[in-house]
């Protein structure tokens, strides 16, 4: 965190424990804590081929705002996403 911005950089949940709506809630809980402190912009990055953490980000109200080019090391783009 810096000032009123924040970055998320890393999240998982194991593959067993997936479409529990775990990611949803600690992603809901980071929001919560990082507001608290004073966060009012949300930063993540993510593979452009996760469709699944694309959607759910987009349920939480980030939006897509840059293209990162070959960011990943097997050459895969990033999508640079926003919530604020």
């Amino acid at each position: 965190m810096a000032g009123d911005e924040c970055e998320l950089l890393s999240i998982a949940v194991k593959c067993a424990e997936r479409g529990k709506g775990l990611a949803k809630m600690l992603m809901e809980h980071c929001h919560r804590e990082l507001a608290g402190l004073g966060a009012k912009n949300f930063f993540l990055e993510v593979k452009e081929s996760n469709t699944a953490a694309i959607s759910l980000y987009k349920k939480l109200g980030y939006e897509k705002i840059f293209e990162r080019k070959g960011y990943y090391a097997d050459g895969e783009n990033a999508l640079v996403m926003n919530k604020s």
